[in-house]
Order: C-alpha cells, then structure tokens, then sequence
C-alpha cells in the first residue's frame, strides 16, 4: 500500500507480475504471469493482461515470444525485470536491463516498474523461484561471488548477486591456506561503509574452518565488505554465495 495518486491504484500497488524460468527455453527466457502494478513515477495504472515470455537473448521487440534486452549484448549478471507501458496506446509489456534505475526504453514506451531480477551465469539464467518479494536461487551453491579467495586482511568490498539496496541471504566460508596457524576466526563480513567493530548487524565473524549463513544489506552497487584474517604469516581463503534475496525496491520503488 501507499499513498493514492492522481488515479487508481495506491503508490506502490503491485499485485502478481511474478517472473519465473521458461519451460520451453530455460537458458535464455523468462515468463511473466499476468497482474498489475502503479507505476513507479505513481502517475499509472499498469495491467498485464496476458502472461508474457521474454527472451534476455534477443534486443527488445514487442509481445511475447519476443527479444526482451533493453540494449547491448547479452552477458552474464545480474539483470533487472521491468514492467512498461505506452501510455498513448495502453500496451504494456516487459524489459531486461542491467540498469535497475534507468533502463533504455523502447521507442514510445513511458512508463517503467521494477518487478524482479535475474542471474545469468555461465551462459544460462540461473533457476530461481519467487515468493511475493523473495527471490530463491536454486541450487544455490551453483556460483559463487566469491570462491575460495585468499582475501585481504583489509576489508574488501565483494559484488554480490543482490540487487541494489536490497537483502540477500549468503553462505559465507572461511578455509585455510597453506601454513595458516590457529586463529580465533578465519573471516568476517560487514555491511558495506559500516566501520562499527562488531556486533549484529553489521557485522558477523566466523570461525577458522567455519561456515555461516547470514542476512545482509547490500549497497547501491549490490557489495558487502570481506575481510579475511592473517594467520601464520598466510591469509585463510573466504568464499561468499548468494542464496537468495529480498527485493524491497519491488514492493516500494522508493526504497534505498
């Protein structure tokens, strides 16, 4: 819910509009389901009457069945879904881009909602399901953001598979490298600029050896800081997954 604007549905109205891997082309297309939301300027009502199929391997066409990449060539990352509209006709359709502020929209189309995001990985789109705002890639242990690292004992800012400002859920892992001695932790992680020196949450230590599994807020540029500890004159090696996310700029555009 929000506040009401010049017509219509509240500010930030979304209902359905839930995104998930193609059956027919899991490696290149999604499927919108059909739903509506308030615009993210909250001027329009925007309704999906039909369920679309878009293809992130294809530039934009209108339709489904249809090109869906807003601009560029397709490459691996993490992709925005928008929801557009013309206004001077009404149809509405979907876009990828790997702007999750200002994708390049088509020609005559004015009117934009983010309503998802997806991962492209080793040339295919990563399977996932979606619950409301949650986003749960499966299997998650398919790629990491950060594997098996000999990490600064400086904290490092590590890119993440979240989008912008939103909450991801990782697996964090600290290993020993060669001749590392006993160490009370191997790692921490830390919401990104945070400098407080410990204490949930922002900020999580991990033993030696260990593994956790934790919630974070990532940054406008989707990254958590990584610090990995000096032991034994040798770091110990950090690796760092996204399991899933929480997509709060879905329900709320405003949201930072």
């Amino acid at each position: 819910t929000g506040p009401t604007g010049a017509s219509g549905l509240a500010g930030t109205y979304i209902y359905g509009l839930q995104i998930s891997n193609s059956t027919s082309d899991a490696t290149n297309d999604i499927v919108i389901a059909t739903g509506q939301a308030r615009s993210s300027d909250n001027t329009t009502d925007m309704v999906l009457a039909s369920s679309l199929t878009k293809q992130l391997d294809a530039l934009w066409a209108v339709g489904t069945n249809q090109g869906g990449r807003d601009t560029g060539s397709i490459a691996d990352g993490l992709w925005a879904v928008w929801l557009i509209e013309r206004t001077d006709t009404g149809v509405v359709d979907a876009l990828f881009s790997t702007s999750f502020s200002s994708p390049t929209m088509p020609t005559n189309y004015d009117k934009k909602r983010l309503i998802g995001a997806i991962r492209r990985a080793s040339s295919t789109i990563i399977p996932f399901s979606q619950s409301g705002d949650q986003f749960f890639y499966s299997p998650a242990s398919a790629f990491y953001d950060l594997n098996n690292t000999s990490s600064s004992v400086n904290w490092t800012s590590v890119t993440t598979s979240v989008p912008p400002y939103c909450v991801g859920r990782f697996g964090f892992e600290a290993s020993s490298s060669t001749n590392c001695g006993p160490s009370y932790y191997g790692g921490q992680v830390r919401m990104t600029g945070f400098t407080v020196a410990s204490g949930w949450p922002f900020e999580i230590n991990i033993s030696a050896n260990g593994t956790a599994t934790f919630e974070l807020k990532v940054n406008g540029s989707r990254q958590i800081d990584v610090q990995g500890n000096l032991s034994g004159g040798n770091y110990w090696n950090t690796s760092l997954r996204t399991i899933s996310f929480t997509m709060y700029t879905r329900s709320d555009p405003s949201f930072t």
